[in-house]
């Protein structure tokens, strides 16, 4: 994903929250609901960047990660029951994935 923004609106949402693990997603969800900027996609075949396999994001334990987004997602003010039902339908969604995240916890 790429997006621009103008310099005085970054300086009005503020920096990333380096308190969770995906601060920039954080700052999309700042961006968007606190703040109502509103933004323009790309054509389907236009590429900006390329993302590799391998970076910060993939090597988080995908339970701290579920955890962290739960967390945003509450400090943003989202309804903690609709936050809750989330956390448990991805659970649902890659079970085998959460129980060995779960289990290297242990």
């Amino acid at each position: 994903m790429v997006f621009f923004i103008k310099t005085e609106k970054h300086r009005e949402i503020g920096l990333y929250n380096i308190k969770y693990l995906s601060a920039d997603l954080d700052f999309f969800y700042k961006m968007i609901i606190q703040h109502k900027l509103k933004g323009l996609a790309t054509k389907k075949g236009e590429v900006l960047g390329e993302f590799k396999q391998g970076g910060f994001s993939s090597k988080i334990n995908y339970v701290d990660h579920l955890r962290d987004l739960n967390k945003i997602r509450i400090d943003n003010n989202q309804n903690k029951f609709f936050v809750i039902f989330l956390y448990f339908f991805k659970i649902l969604k890659k079970p085998i994935k959460f129980l060995r995240a779960y289990k290297n916890k242990l």
